[in-house]
């Protein structure tokens, strides 16, 4: 028995080994050692509050924080492994500070023991480090677009108008405005709304604000639409010019009319806007009056200007000249005698037909009167009521003459003419 065991002892040791080996052959042909490639696999930064601590920030450059990992295993692990069984790491403590490179260390959490071989495609993060900066800026609200006809943009409110930032230095010293925009377009009530903010540079270039820190990240707005009404501007004016000098004319407003806005309720009692006499105070003066008048100031309570940008300055013009004299001959044809009592008749008693009168008024005035279109009136009754005349009959009576002359122009002193009364023949 024993010397068949060992009888051919040599081939039967060989053919053992050519067996194992062609096992191994066969497992390896069926389940052979492959390298496969995850992308996009994060790279976890660990400590990174070490440069918190230090007042400072950092950002990942060249998009080194997803790397490819390059895993060599057999077909069968590979099979089971996905981009969430590896895990890379950059360690702050593990920081380059001359280059700004930290070494990625890369594992499997899964079929560790059983990998060939696993390596990161990028061996480093790249980062740039900065100071960390502070500030805060105001927020301003911009409106974009036009209300319907007849409305205007009344006050914009927000809930917010500071916003604390922080990040890279040389990104928070670019900021120089920030704001938030909304759409009034087309509208004709009341807008609310939640807008986001926006970062500007000096150059009014949008910045990307996604590597900066805010307390807050939107504002909520509230714009006020009103209703428009188009009153005149109405100048009184108080006072009398020095001696000699009279107005020309009625004072004059640039702009004569103006915008206003508010809710209907009270536009519905505003029909203009009085500039009051003390405003425009023209006593003792002898030369033109020219004042600027804040509209503004002149508006009832809830009512605004509907140019919200305009401070509603309305220069008000007086002007001022000097009074000239001059004789004048009125034809006696041109005087008329009224309100004559009933019984009696009445005739001038002077025997001129021209009769000399004082006028006063402005040049312009003077030199353009037609004298033959001036009118004179002689009314009875007034002077038989004023003087309490009984028997008007009775002997010759001056009787005031009023005239009826153009604007600017007037009596210098009252003018009286003889008139004789008499009862009518039968």
């Amino acid at each position: 028995m024993r010397n068949k065991l060992i009888k051919n002892l040599g081939l039967k040791i060989l053919a053992l080994i050519t067996a194992i080996v062609l096992w191994l052959v066969v497992v390896n042909i069926s389940d052979p050692v492959i390298s496969t490639t995850f992308s996009d696999v994060p790279v976890e930064i660990v400590n990174a509050n070490l440069l918190a601590s230090e007042g400072k920030v950092y950002q990942v450059l060249d998009g080194t924080d997803k790397i490819s990992i390059t895993v060599a295993a057999k077909r069968s692990i590979l099979d089971y492994l996905n981009n969430s069984n590896l895990h890379a790491t950059a360690d702050m403590q593990e920081l380059n500070e001359s280059d700004g490179t930290i070494r990625i260390r890369v594992e499997a959490n899964r079929y560790n023991n059983q990998i060939d071989s696993i390596k990161p495609k990028t061996e480093y993060l790249r980062m740039e480090i900065e100071d960390k900066k502070n500030a805060q800026f105001p927020i301003q609200a911009v409106v974009l677009g036009e209300p319907t006809e007849g409305y205007v943009v009344g006050e914009v409110g927000m809930n917010q108008n500071i916003v604390i930032v922080s990040g890279p230095e040389s990104l928070v010293s670019k900021i120089d405005k920030v704001k938030t925009e909304v759409s009034v377009e087309g509208m004709s009530s009341d807008v609310s709304t939640n807008m986001k903010l926006k970062y500007y540079d000096a150059d009014g270039k949008l910045l990307d604000h996604s590597r900066l820190n805010s307390n807050i990240s939107s504002v909520d707005l509230d714009v006020e639409i009103l209703e428009t009404k188009e009153v005149p501007v109405v100048v009184n004016v108080s006072g009398t010019p020095k001696e000699g000098y009279v107005i020309n004319g009625v004072a004059m407003v640039e702009p004569a009319t103006v915008v206003i806005a508010g809710r209907s309720s009270a536009l519905n009692g505003v029909e203009s806007i009085q500039i009051a006499g003390e405003k425009v105070n023209v006593e003792g003066l002898e030369a033109d009056l020219n004042v600027a008048v804040k509209l503004k100031d002149l508006l009832p309570d809830g009512v605004t200007l509907a140019d919200s940008k305009s401070e509603g300055k309305a220069v008000v013009s007086v002007k001022i000249e000097t009074l000239i004299s001059q004789s004048v001959e009125l034809p006696k044809a041109q005087i008329a005698i009224d309100d004559i009592p009933q019984g009696y008749v009445a005739e001038f008693v002077t025997d001129e037909e021209m009769l000399n009168l004082e006028i006063t008024g402005l040049e312009e005035a003077i030199n353009n009167l037609d004298i033959s279109l001036v009118k004179g009136t002689i009314n009875v009754k007034a002077y038989i009521e004023e003087n309490k005349v009984e028997d008007i009959g009775k002997g010759i009576h001056m009787l005031p003459i009023t005239l009826d002359l153009p604007e600017g122009i007037a009596q210098k002193a009252p003018v009286s003419i003889g008139v004789k009364f008499s009862e009518k023949e039968e």
